[in-house]
C-alpha cells in the first residue's frame, strides 16, 4: 500500500500506486553511493534489491501482460484514482531508478539473468516510454500525463516531479523540443491542474507548494533566474512562521488552503536550491 498506520495495516485502502514501489529502490541507490565512496557494503545486497523489483512485476503480472512493456498504477503519486492505467511519470521514475541500480551492478544483463525479464533494462525501457506516451496536444507533440491502450489523458500535477528532473537525470537534453513542449504545457492555463499562476494539483484544486519546488527546479534546468528569483519570492510568501511549507495556498492572500505542515515541499525546495546553475558542465565532469 502507500501508506501505513503504526498497527502496520494499510492506511485508507490498497490501491497499487507504483511510484511509491520504487521509491525504497531508489533510497536503497542512496546509500549504496554512499556506501562505496566511504566503505564497503554487502556482497548480497543485489539479491534482496532484485527480489523487490521481482515484486513489482508480480504485484501487478496481469496489467504487466496487457500493457507490457509498461506497467500499470491504480493512483497517482497524489493518492488520486487514475482512468489511464499507465502513468509517465512513475516510468520515468522507474528508468532512472534502474539506471542508478546499474552502477551497482554488473549491468543490464545482470537485472535481465536474475529476473528473466530484459523489459527492466533502462534502455529499452526508455524507448518504450517515448514510443508509447509522446502524443500530439493542440498541434504540439508533448508526454501525456498517462494513457490506456486507445487514449492518452493530457495533464501534470505538482506531485509528478520526475519531468522537471528529466533533463538533470539524463533521459533528455534541456532542448528537447517534446520536453519542452510538456513543460510549456504543465505551467500554463492549458493544464487543468494550473491554478492562478501556480502549478498545483486537482487532488486540492489550489497552487501548490510542490509546484513551486518543480518551477524552481525548471528554473535551473532552463537557466532562467528572473523566474527562479520570483518563484522564490511567493515560496517565503507561503512559507509558516517556522518555515514550514503547506500542501496548498492562496496565491492572492497566501493564506493555507490546506496542512499548514506538509513536509515534502521543504525538501524539494531544498533539493531546487541545491541544484546548481552550471548542474550540466558538473555532470560532464
Amino acid at each position: 500500500a502507500r501508506a501505513y498506520m503504526a498497527n502496520g495495516r494499510p492506511k485508507d485502502n490498497n490501491a497499487y500506486q507504483l511510484d511509491q514501489q520504487i521509491f525504497p529502490l531508489l533510497e536503497i541507490c542512496g546509500w549504496l553511493k554512499h556506501k562505496t565512496e566511504n566503505d564497503s557494503y554487502p556482497t548480497n545486497w543485489d539479491c534482496k534489491t532484485f527480489s523487490a523489483l521481482q515484486a513489482i512485476l508480480a504485484s501487478k503480472a496481469d496489467s504487466w501482460k496487457r500493457y507490457s512493456p509498461l506497467f500499470e498504477t491504480d493512483e497517482t503519486p497524489a493518492d488520486d484514482d487514475l482512468a489511464y492505467p499507465c502513468h509517465f511519470s512513475s516510468h520515468i521514475l522507474l528508468w532512472h531508478t534502474l539506471r542508478e541500480l546499474r552502477k551497482y551492478t554488473e549491468g543490464s544483463e545482470r537485472i535481465t539473468a536474475l529476473l528473466g525479464i530484459s523489459l527492466l533494462d533502462p534502455d529499452e525501457l526508455k524507448q518504450h516510454i517515448n514510443a508509447n506516451f509522446i502524443a500530439e496536444n493542440d498541434g504540439k507533440q508533448i508526454y501525456a500525463y498517462a494513457i490506456s491502450q486507445t487514449d492518452s489523458y493530457f495533464y501534470h500535477d505538482a506531485n509528478d516531479i520526475p519531468l522537471v528532473m528529466m533533463p538533470i537525470w539524463g533521459f533528455c537534453d534541456k532542448d528537447d523540443p517534446v520536453w519542452r513542449n510538456t513543460i510549456e504545457f504543465a505551467f500554463s492555463d492549458e493544464n487543468p491542474g494550473f491554478y492562478d499562476g501556480v502549478l498545483g494539483s486537482v487532488h486540492t484544486p489550489a497552487p501548490w507548494a510542490l509546484g513551486d519546488a518543480q518551477e524552481l527546479i525548471m528554473c535551473k534546468v532552463i537557466g532562467d533566474r528572473d523566474r527562479y528569483a520570483r518563484v522564490w519570492q511567493r515560496v517565503e510568501k507561503a512559507a509558516q512562521w517556522d518555515g514550514a511549507l503547506p500542501e496548498a495556498y492562496d496565491a492572492n492572500t497566501f493564506e493555507v488552503v490546506s496542512r499548514h505542515w506538509f513536509a515534502w515541499p521543504n525538501a524539494m525546495i531544498a533539493i531546487a536550491d541545491s541544484i546548481s546553475w552550471d548542474w550540466e558542465q558538473e555532470a560532464q565532469a
